[in-house]
């Protein structure tokens, strides 16, 4: 998938993370029947026509989803590492970066999300006070400012955010595309893996949500 100026974003997957609160790793619990890692996996690849770059720091346990993989540079260093380890694999000039806890993807926000990244290092969903930084595009311009938080020993995502020039998609571009913003839903807890169930069938490829998208993108 490109942007507008017609430079490939490559998907990415992190795959990292403690998974504390789920009491195991979150990549395998099951959703839909299957690991929620290879859920979202799949939806990633039909979205944007290629499989995702998967960042994990174990990459044996993922080598049945046949995806290429890359490990953090940085290791243990959260998701600022995982997105600098994806930059700096040098697959393609700017990635889109997803969490691997994220379900429901929603193939009209990234696509209006990939026509605003030209000329900017980082495009952000906002939602309130919100931002959605595993849910976001990064450039290679990036890079050398990620190389130097992490060699200096700082890691916050914010931080970078705040340094970098970021186009953030409005809570309005969001919403037409997203109305109840389930697309950001993650889990993180058993709790939230049972809510997930009760949602009801969701499909993100809904003709009125395109049809808003459009409408409301630059």
């Amino acid at each position: 998938m490109s942007d507008c100026s017609g430079q490939h974003i490559a998907p990415v997957l992190l795959a990292g993370g403690k998974s504390a609160r789920m009491g195991r790793d979150k990549s395998f619990v099951p959703l839909a029947g299957r690991p929620m890692i290879e859920v979202v996996a799949g939806r990633i690849a039909a979205i944007f026509g290629e499989k995702p770059l998967l960042v994990a720091d174990r990459p044996d346990r993922y080598s049945h989803l046949d995806l290429p993989v890359v490990v953090d540079v940085y290791r243990e260093r959260g998701p600022l590492g995982g997105i600098h380890a994806a930059l700096a694999a040098g697959s393609a000039p700017a990635c889109f970066v997803f969490a691997c806890d994220m379900p429901f993807l929603d193939a009209p926000l990234i696509a209006a999300m990939r026509r605003m990244a030209d000329g900017h290092d980082a495009v952000a969903p906002r939602h309130g006070s919100r931002v959605e930084p595993l849910h976001a595009i990064y450039r290679a311009s990036c890079l050398p400012l990620l190389e130097s938080m992490l060699r200096e020993g700082r890691g916050r995502l914010a931080e970078a955010l705040a340094r970098l020039r970021v186009r953030y998609v409005s809570e309005r571009l969001v919403r037409a595309c997203s109305p109840d913003l389930r697309v950001f839903t993650n889990v993180n807890t058993p709790a939230e893996l049972g809510a997930i169930a009760a949602l009801a069938p969701y499909n993100p490829e809904h003709p009125v949500s395109a049809v808003r998208a459009e409408r409301t993108c630059p």
